[in-house]
């Protein structure tokens, strides 16, 4: 059980990333770190002042405090990997560090993301039910394609979704 600065304890088990569905980890993650109050680290860092001795006695207590809450957001991050993925990050010695490392190699830069948010933009518009297919099973498929689709970035409106699903369906 991992336990932060805010005497707030995990109890459940953390989400594992073993290299597939990185945005569904990672939302699950930033939720966790929101619930921790560890969000701020991980976004921003720990930013460290170059000359700590000048520092106010209540800023160098913040310090200490910013310094636990990145080493608790680095332990979650780390605990929250597989033993294949950990070594991605092994060398991290922040948890804005092991954070952005992750989500470069697996969500990609701009242009990445730009190119994967193609493939299920263009599922999207292409999607049609079959002749054979219930309204049922029609729908299943089309909340796989929005899902996959939100999940690389993409916004997609209810508005849009009810009338992909009504242009589409086929005359029974």
């Amino acid at each position: 059980m991992a336990t932060t600065n805010s005497s707030q304890s995990i109890s459940m088990p953390l989400p594992i990333f073993d290299g597939s569905d990185y945005d569904l980890w990672g939302k699950k993650m930033m939720t966790l770190f929101k619930s921790q109050n560890l969000t701020d680290i991980v976004e921003k860092g720990l930013n460290k002042p170059t000359n700590i001795s000048i520092l106010e006695e209540a800023q160098q207590k913040e310090l200490e405090v910013r310094k636990q809450k990145d080493a608790s957001a680095l332990y979650l991050i780390q605990q929250s990997l597989a033993i294949t993925i950990f070594p991605r990050i092994s060398e991290a010695s922040t948890a804005k560090q092991a954070w952005d490392t992750l989500q470069k190699e697996f969500l990609g830069d701009y242009k990445v993301r730009t190119i994967r948010l193609q493939i299920p933009r263009r599922e999207l518009e292409n999607i049609k039910m079959k002749y054979s297919e219930t309204v049922k099973d029609y729908h299943g498929r089309v909340k796989v394609v929005v899902n996959q689709t939100r999940s690389v970035g993409e916004n997609v409106t209810d508005q849009r979704i009810v009338e992909k699903f009504l242009v589409s369906l086929t005359r029974k």
